[in-house]
């Protein structure tokens, strides 16, 4: 319990340095890598639109794989998942391709 609860703390102070306090900002540390990382943000493009690969998608994965495995990285993965469900884009999957705005 004592891993679960320390991974959920890391979490949180990793939430509070990097990850902005409303939907649609970039957070903290917001890298462009073309074609995939945009400020920060993950997008898989297609065309006009983009799949917006959200940080809580990844960490709901990462809860799966480490929960019988590691309850450092679990705790700190749903940490990340819960506070990622807290925006109000959160289920906002499909979006206008970044790269494409002018």
């Amino acid at each position: 319990m004592l891993h679960l609860t320390v991974g959920l703390i890391l979490a949180l102070i990793y939430s509070i340095l990097v990850f902005p306090k409303n939907a649609g900002d970039c957070p903290k540390i917001s890298p462009t890598i073309y074609p995939f990382l945009y400020k920060g943000m993950i997008f898989i493009p297609f065309g006009e639109k983009s799949l917006h690969i959200h940080h809580w998608i990844i960490a709901f994965f990462f809860c799966l794989y480490f929960f019988n495995k590691n309850q450092y990285i679990f705790g700190f993965s749903l940490g990340l998942l819960l506070q990622g469900l807290t925006y109000d884009d959160s289920y906002k999957i499909i979006s206008t391709n970044p790269y494409n705005k002018k």
